[in-house]
């Protein structure tokens, strides 16, 4: 037998091994690999679920009393079986146990609502978006004067936390109270009186003293 011969032959008994199969992914397995659609789909899920929490309270209407069926001296855990999304774990949270903010909107600097919990109870309830409205038809957009004539007893001009802005203060029948803020139709002087805000950029209802316009501090 010549040497080519004898080299060409497979050796008795001895199987080639078969070749291992590779694993295969699905085409979206390997897309949601790559960072950017990873961050995509991140946002695009965060995005889906801000909605859904947005719609559960832009339909409500805030009253003396709190907004929509959330009562002022409720707890959160209360408020957020009414409003079917767990406040706690949706908001942006700061504070700590006397006094804690909760804020839901699409981000920390897009808030569209603020429950301010003093005490283990909502004391105070910010809006900061146009969709929700007061029970006499104004709210976040509307003009000072718009608010004057919607609640013409009980109302008071106050200096808000910024020189520039002003806060039309309401104090309600039942004990509670509506602020309304936004910047002054001119810088008045300190002399001269407070000019009523030209429009409302944000409005609150709450308890006498629970909270200030920036939470808690």
């Amino acid at each position: 037998m010549s040497a080519p011969e004898s080299g060409n032959r497979k050796k008795a008994g001895v199987a080639s091994a078969p070749r291992r199969a590779m694993p295969t992914r699905s085409w979206f397995a390997r897309l949601i690999r790559m960072p950017r659609l990873q961050h995509l789909l991140l946002l695009t899920l965060l995005l889906a679920a801000t909605s859904a929490h947005s719609s559960a309270y832009r339909s409500l209407v805030v009253s003396e009393e709190g907004l929509g069926p959330i009562r002022l001296g409720m707890k959160l855990s209360t408020a957020s079986d009414l409003l079917g999304i767990d406040i706690e774990q949706s908001a942006f949270h700061y504070g700590d146990a006397s006094c804690s903010s909760y804020a839901l909107g699409a981000s920390q600097r897009d808030w569209e609502l603020r429950f301010i919990v003093v005490g283990g109870k909502i004391g105070k309830i910010d809006v900061y978006t146009k969709d929700i409205r007061t029970s006499h038809g104004v709210g976040v957009g509307s003009s000072g004067a718009e608010v004057k004539a919607a609640y013409s007893e009980g109302l008071r001009i106050l200096p808000a936390h910024d020189p520039s802005e002003s806060t039309i203060q309401v104090k309600t029948d039942v004990g509670t109270v509506l602020e309304f803020t936004g910047q002054q139709a001119r810088r008045t002087p300190p002399d001269s009186g407070l000019d009523a805000p030209t429009t409302v950029e944000r409005y609150s209802v709450g308890l006498p003293g629970a909270g200030t316009v920036e939470g808690c501090l």
